[in-house]
């Protein structure tokens, strides 16, 4: 039997819910605000979500429950949701950092990239299909442009929530 099937026997029901956003996705949701997600990658953490959150309430597979009917009785998000949360937090934290720390300096190289303004004038990028990058995401999760994110957080200043 797994640990996670024996904390399951040991642990009441009323606490499940809290205790596995304290230990299950703290181990899995680590690091994840720096990952570059593929699709593939999105739908196996979700899998793995999901069944956690179905041994929690201990049903079955093959109960035909739905995954929305589940996430609507455990109450947790989903946690492409809160890796995209976690991004644009820290997508924030470091574009507020002083412009002599270098990853500052690395991520707003990243913005102006993204812009279209080269580095250097005799600046190439290599050949082939570019691999999906981390600001990359930061477009996909905000539907902005990532300079137009950079403007709202120094904007905002530190006012923000903190995560």
């Amino acid at each position: 039997m797994s640990v996670f099937g024996l904390y399951l026997e040991r642990t009441p029901a009323t606490h499940s819910h809290q205790n596995t956003l304290a230990l299950i996705q703290s181990v899995l949701l680590y690091a994840s605000e720096t990952w570059t997600l593929t699709s593939a990658d999105a739908k196996s953490l979700e899998a793995f979500h999901m069944k956690c959150q179905r041994k929690i309430l201990r049903i079955s597979w093959r109960q035909f429950v739905r995954n929305s009917e589940i996430s609507a009785l455990t109450g947790l998000p989903a946690i492409n949701d809160v890796i995209r949360h976690r991004r644009i937090a820290v997508f924030g934290h470091i574009a507020r950092l002083p412009n002599s720390i270098p990853v500052h300096k690395a991520l707003q190289s990243h913005v102006n990239l993204s812009c279209g303004r080269l580095p250097h004038p005799s600046w190439s990028r290599r050949p082939g299909r570019p691999r999906g990058r981390w600001i990359d995401q930061i477009r996909n999760d905000t539907s902005q442009t990532p300079a137009d994110v950079w403007r709202q957080v120094l904007g905002r200043g530190h006012h923000g929530r903190a995560t």
